[in-house]
């Protein structure tokens, strides 16, 4: 067995062989239009990522702006509810007040009574 046989037959510029070349230019094409592929794979991705980036932005700022607009309804429910409360309350004093005069002019009618009841019996 000689080893010359074994050897491949190379083209004498790059070192390959001879009938190897041709192959290696087709898989090059391939693997470069593969690489092409991916790499426009990942532009695309990157531009479905910053479009659900921007959806989702524009989401959450819809959302943002749907709370407030419930958030300055329930402020406005709250004060309209604080304020019927304090009129209420007011009311409410007023009547104590009323009756508690009403009840002192009672009782002081009441004792000057007795007083002239106490009067006329001594």
């Amino acid at each position: 067995m000689t080893i010359s046989s074994e050897l491949p037959i190379t083209n004498g510029t790059n070192g390959y062989a001879s009938h190897a070349a041709p192959d290696l230019t087709a898989e090059r094409e391939r693997l470069e239009m593969e690489l092409e592929a991916a790499r426009q794979r990942l532009i695309d991705g990157r531009e479905r990522a910053l479009a659900r980036e921007a959806a989702s932005i524009e989401a959450l700022r819809d959302a943002v702006a749907a709370s407030r607009i419930t958030l300055a309804q329930l402020e406005r429910e709250h004060e309209e509810a604080v304020l019927r409360l304090r009129a209420a309350t007011e009311s409410e004093v007023e009547r104590i007040l009323s009756e508690a005069q009403t009840m002192a002019q009672t009782l002081g009618s009441g004792v000057e009574a007795v007083r002239r009841l106490v009067n006329d019996v001594e």
